[in-house]
């Protein structure tokens, strides 16, 4: 009777098996793990529909996955939307549906795309410093991203870019396109490619990710004050899981801990009177959560914490995502800061925001010693509908004090520094130079900025926008910023703590631009942006005043 038992089994699993397959494969067509980048070009369009059905936007910490997004619509009800409004669900839906080169029974897929940018760029003042539209803009010349999928479950991508360099939008004056030949400018492009590259793994209601892709916590329109995707790439893992009123994500990012010329790793001393103490160990690391939950459909409000670890291997209890990171109380190898957000629709189509940052606070204690370094950063968006596109506008405000970001040792400060190779240098020599830039805000400490805009757009079709920008920018300025960087140096000036933004004799800039983008068909596009620039007090010298007229124009076409 056993042998007949086993012989049945045997019967039904050849049976079973092959149909089995065949309902998975069809069941994993599609796969909804596929990764956006985090500045997705469907964003706003996003956005507006939340707003115009009286619910708050989604959860702002990107990058969202297609699993993510599907999710979140669910909660649209078309029939309350505007005919511009449908028109946005449709174009949304339709980028939300993958395509394959290659595939075998639906269970692998394979896909690639090209993607040639054409760019020029004309100034009236020659000096290439002054480029509002500068590396993080421009385009590549070429770019080729690699998708591959597995069932439901596993995503893979890395792209392929061939663009220039960071330091020739920045030091070549000649710098007018962005095509190139790599046979005779091969030291003019980038090779620190690729900036994305990542697997994930995930199913319903949650994302694993391991790799090097951008990403973005906050809800400011021109930045966000914790993590912002100003930074060329991240590499690190993080984990999030979504639900209708509540997400939790945590990231744990590897940072590059080169030291410049001057930066010691003795730092200010190892004595009682300092809280830096020399580990010995050249490491620096990000460690974030972020809390984000939904009140009564038109409210989010988040929270989140992170953790720059510096000057000493990680620990066991280093990678606790649930820990209140402040209170390690770990000053000698960790620099803390915190967020809080807000997101109200008080009614239709309006939005209401607004970012608070703690780096560091100022007791009746620590008069004379620690400052206080915070930021805040508040703004209100609005649209209205016009045929089948928007009438948008909106402001912004941001403001940064002076020891924003800083800290003592320079592995502790909420900053990256990524090595490049590079023909053109600001330090040192041979063929490497070395890139600063903040974790959160562009503009790094010290800074006061407004934004306003207007503009309208017409899904898929057309797009225009007029923003005002004014800048003020003290003279403690962000990490990277050659000619005025400037170092934590409270223990050396006590008077230093209570500085106000902007320090000394700030920098002023008004920025007006104007951007055009037309869609004749889905695979080309065309666009234009002029900028009119002013600068008074250029680089911190009294009454330099600087006046520069920029105008970029480009043309992409995706095969």
């Amino acid at each position: 009777m056993s042998n007949c038992l086993m012989e049945l089994n045997r019967i039904l699993c050849r049976l079973l098996f092959p149909i089995l397959f065949l309902t998975c494969a069809a069941l994993f067509a599609q796969n909804n793990q596929t990764v956006l980048p985090a500045d997705w070009d469907k964003l706003q369009e996003l956005d507006r529909i939340f707003l115009e059905s009286g619910l708050a936007v989604p959860f702002r910490t990107r990058p969202y996955s297609i699993e993510e997004l599907k999710f979140y619509l669910k909660r649209i009800n078309p029939s309350r939307l505007s005919p511009a409004g449908r028109q946005s669900l449709r174009t949304l839906n339709a980028d939300l549906k993958q395509r394959s080169l290659y595939s075998e029974e639906g269970a692998l897929a394979f896909n690639t795309t090209l993607t040639l940018n054409l760019e020029s760029y004309l100034h009236s003042d020659s000096s290439p410093e002054l480029w509002l539209y500068g590396y993080e803009e421009r385009l590549s010349m070429v770019s080729v991203p690699l998708e591959l999928w597995l069932f439901d479950t596993l995503y893979a991508h890395t792209t392929i870019d061939i663009k220039e360099g960071y330091r020739v939008t920045r030091l070549n004056p000649d710098n007018y396109f962005n095509v190139f030949s790599l046979e005779n400018n091969i030291t003019e492009a980038d090779w620190n490619f690729p900036f994305r590259a990542f697997f994930a793994l995930g199913g319903e209601h949650w994302l694993f990710q391991l790799g090097r892709d951008q990403l973005n916590w906050g809800n400011g329109r021109t930045g966000n004050l914790m993590l912002s995707d100003y930074a060329d790439y991240y590499d690190g893992v993080r984990f999030t899981t979504f639900w209708r009123r509540f997400k939790f994500t945590t990231a744990y990012i590897v940072l590059q801990p080169w030291l410049l010329p001057g930066e010691t790793i003795d730092g200010a001393g190892d004595g009682p009177d300092n809280d830096f103490v020399n580990n010995g160990d050249l490491y620096k690391a990000f460690f974030g959560h972020r809390f984000e939950f939904n009140f009564f459909d038109r409210l989010n409000i988040s929270l989140a914490e992170s953790v720059t670890f510096g000057n000493k291997y990680p620990e066991l209890s280093d990678f606790n995502p649930f820990m209140l990171y402040h209170n390690w109380f770990i000053p000698e190898r960790a620099n803390s800061l915190m967020t809080l957000d807000f997101e109200l629709n008080p009614a239709k189509r309006l939005n209401i925001y607004g970012q608070f940052a703690i780096d560091e606070f100022k007791t009746s204690k620590d008069a004379g010693g620690v400052p206080n370094a915070m930021g805040y950063l508040g703004g209100i968006e609005g649209f209205i509908p016009l045929g089948y596109g928007y009438l948008d506008m909106g402001a912004e405000a941001v403001y940064t004090d002076p020891w924003f970001y800083h800290d003592w040792y320079p592995l502790l400060q909420h900053t990256t520094r990524r090595r490049i190779h590079t023909a053109y240098h600001d330090y040192g020599s041979g063929q490497y130079d070395w890139i600063d830039k903040p974790l959160g805000y562009f503009t790094g400490p010290d800074t006061i900025l407004q934004s306003y805009y207007i503009g309208y757009s017409l899904s898929c079709r057309f797009q225009n926008l007029l923003e005002l920008r004014i800048i003020h920018h003290g003279r403690i300025r962000r990490a990277g910023d050659d000619s005025t960087a400037t170092t934590f140096s409270v223990d050396f000036d006590p008077n230093s703590a209570d500085l106000k933004t902007p320090t000394g004799t700030p920098e002023v800039k008004w920025i007006i631009r104007l951007h055009l983008s037309i869609h004749p068909t889905k695979s080309l596009t065309l666009s234009s942006d002029l900028y009119s620039l002013w600068i008074k007090s250029y680089l911190n010298t009294q009454g330099d005043n600087r006046r520069d007229l920029q105008w970029v124009g480009s043309l992409s076409y995706r095969f």
